[in-house]
């Protein structure tokens, strides 16, 4: 099972850092008093998966396409272009369908369900690189073992 994370302990301590200044590239298409959705309407309202089940029983999950149910840990500060869900020690990478939304930056500890395809890739130095500074963490070279991808094209942000 693979379990490490990109900095994991950092991306823990840095999740319950806030940045002052929200940046927001993307509206919802749908917003409520509890929640917004970025990308498409869900194609159902019941809650999706836990992370720890799509990835613990990846071999089942992998290409296919996954409601999953989830906390964001951290989200990139440059423009919420991918964030990191995280169940103890599970995490996986959420981008986005086409790079077709972004979800806020200050979306860090709110609870999300995403529907998108689960896959499983080794970073490259480079893109380890990209992701630690989008991040705002200092890079390693460990930082880029092999990780959960899920390309979500819709996530229901919880308020």
């Amino acid at each position: 099972m693979l379990v490490r994370a990109m900095g994991l302990s950092a991306l823990l301590i840095l999740s319950s850092i806030t940045s002052s200044e929200s940046i927001r590239l993307s509206e919802p298409i749908a917003d409520t008093s509890q929640y917004e959705i970025f990308g498409a309407l869900p194609s159902s309202k019941k809650r999706g998966l836990s992370l720890t089940k799509i990835v613990t029983e990846a071999e089942k999950y992998e290409e296919e396409f996954v409601r999953v149910t989830t906390h964001v840990s951290k989200v990139c500060q440059r423009k919420g272009c991918f964030f990191i869900a995280v169940e103890g020690t599970i995490w996986a990478r959420v981008v986005f369908k086409d790079y077709a939304f972004f979800l806020p930056t200050d979306s860090s500890g709110k609870q999300a369900t995403l529907e998108g395809r689960l896959k499983r890739r080794t970073l490259s130095d480079d893109q380890a690189k990209h992701y630690s500074k989008d991040l705002g963490i200092r890079y390693s070279q460990t930082d880029h073992p092999e990780e959960y991808l899920i390309t979500a094209s819709s996530v229901l942000l919880m308020k």
